[in-house]
């Protein structure tokens, strides 16, 4: 009976699918196969849930961000405002009360001196300065207006961040639960006779001048072993869209940290012409992204307990195939 590094390794790394934990009985064992494939089949379930959490979250937080810039630019820009509609309404003001107060004689008789003609430049004046204190303040309404909708919009956006982060901790307690037991029965299995197949391995590195996917793809090979993190974009930790967004920005293209985000932001391709650095999008929800390193193989960031690794292209189901740059 030979254990194989795959299983030494298992705590770190779960494997979900068949292709990847396909057990292989010994002459004469009796095949437990049935209870390790449900144990799969649950594992896979749940992380598949936390995958879909983890997309809403990261898409989630990308709003969050960008309604948080402009909260910040329009608080900013409020100051000014309300600065320029006090003025205009300063000046409005010292001129009524000058003209029906008599409060400034000096002022009065300055507006009605002169020919008609004058006096009547003058009210124009007034018209017009009455003209642009209405549009100080109606600017000034506009952006408080825009202001206090974007601060509602910051207290939703946050309330649902902290819902998505207690989903993702009972889906993180699910998983370690479902490893465990996973983990259990496989050692069972191992001790009547199981064995399991070789680890894969990721074709060469790109040498040389790759270009920009050269670069991409190397960072991804030096992530390897990375653990798993929730929302991660690296070093210490990363999650799928956070893996291939760190890669690509490693080689000078930027790409947003979420999948569905990344599969809109891509040109697509053909599987036909795939080359190293081309992103996989995989689920009809696009829930999961990883990178193509050759060799029919990718590099991604799988799951809660997993660490970053290779995998076969097709170990799930693949919707769409894209290209950066």
């Amino acid at each position: 009976m030979t254990r194989s590094p795959r299983f030494d390794a298992f705590a770190r790394r779960l494997l979900i699918t068949s292709a990847a934990v396909c057990a292989v009985a010994a002459p004469g064992v009796a095949v437990a196969e049935p209870d390790i494939q449900t144990l799969e089949h649950r594992l896979a379930d749940v992380t598949g849930e936390l995958d879909v959490i983890v997309e809403d979250y990261n898409r989630l937080d990308q709003e969050l961000t960008d309604v948080t810039a402009r909260y910040t630019e329009l608080a900013d820009a409020i100051i000014p405002l309300r600065d320029r509609a006090d003025a205009a309404g300063a000046r409005i003001g010292d001129i009524a009360e000058a003209l029906y107060r008599g409060g400034d004689t000096a002022t009065v008789t300055s507006l009605l001196s002169g020919s008609p003609e004058s006096l009547a430049d003058r009210l124009t004046v007034l018209d017009y300065l009455a003209h642009d204190r209405r549009r100080e303040l109606d600017a000034l309404v506009d952006a408080e207006t825009e202001l206090e909708s974007r601060r509602l919009l910051l207290t939703d956006l946050t309330e649902r961040r902290g819902e998505l982060e207690d989903l993702k901790t009972d889906k993180e307690r699910e998983i370690s639960e479902a490893v465990t037991e996973l983990g259990r029965a496989r050692a069972q299995a191992v001790g009547a006779g199981f064995r399991f197949g070789p680890d894969l391995v990721p074709p060469p590195v790109p040498g040389g001048d790759a270009g920009a996917a050269g670069v991409a793809v190397r960072f991804v090979h030096g992530a390897l072993g990375t653990p798993y993190q929730w929302g991660g974009s690296g070093p210490g930790g990363y999650d799928c869209s956070g893996l291939t967004s760190a890669a690509w920005s490693s080689a000078g293209v930027s790409l947003p940290h979420s999948s569905q985000g990344q599969y809109h932001a891509v040109a697509r391709i053909d599987r036909s012409r795939l080359q190293p650095g081309d992103l996989v999008f995989y689920y009809g929800d696009l829930r999961h992204v990883g990178m193509y390193v050759g060799d029919g193989k990718i590099i991604h960031a799988p799951t809660a307990g997993q660490p970053v690794q290779v995998a076969p292209i097709d170990q799930m189901p693949v919707q769409g195939y894209g290209r950066p740059g």
